[in-house]
């Protein structure tokens, strides 16, 4: 049976990974810091709560940042996502090193809504983007592109109703976030129809 908090953990660090959270480098142990969106604290909070990793998160509010202390999740997938320093999200496409919730996470604590896209900032090394934007396309569904330090998720009116029969209501209050009006309006006819 699948231990449920520790598939939430690796979905964290994999969801921080694909983002800007970067290995504390004055850590005697793996840590990994992260930059969120300081808005998102109270989701941040619930889900910590919820899983019961208190001891294993702790959340500095006032710097918008996290630090995801040393576990086993951690110290393994930071081993396939650096390497020689740099962050490279791994040397081989394979399209079971993220899942739908990693990149649902990291959409929803790093993204931030631009005019036609979602873009999620990240610290991937540039040679590494392109794959792992093709393995984000493929769990959404949607078209995704790249450009140095971001990930955008286009069709963000698609990539909505792709993804939001499949999670939790949490996660769908946090989306919706993401969508205009004239998106939201439009969802909301094609339900009614």
């Amino acid at each position: 049976m699948v231990n449920k908090r520790k598939l939430f953990v690796k979905n964290l660090v994999i969801a921080s990974l694909m983002s800007e959270g970067y290995l504390d480098p004055f850590s005697s142990k793996v840590e990994l810091r992260v930059p969120y969106d300081i808005r998102k604290t109270q989701y941040l909070l619930s889900l910590i709560k919820d899983y019961n990793l208190e001891e294993g998160i702790t959340v500095l509010a006032n710097k918008s940042v996290f630090i995801i202390h040393h576990c086993d999740e951690l110290a393994s997938l930071t081993k396939q996502w650096y390497k020689d320093g740099q962050k490279i999200f791994s040397m081989v496409l394979d399209y079971n090193l993220i899942n739908m919730e990693s990149i649902i996470l990291s959409n929803i604590l790093f993204g931030r809504r631009e005019e036609f896209y979602i873009t999620i900032p990240t610290t991937i090394h540039k040679d590494f983007l392109k794959a792992i934007s093709i393995c984000i396309s493929k769990h959404i569904d949607v078209p995704v592109n790249y450009k140095t330090n971001q990930i955008n998720i286009l069709n963000v009116q698609d990539y909505f109703k792709k993804v939001a029969g499949t999670l939790p209501t949490y996660h769908i209050a946090e989306l919706i976030t993401f969508l205009t009006e004239k998106e939201k309006k439009r969802i909301r006819e094609e339900i009614s129809i």
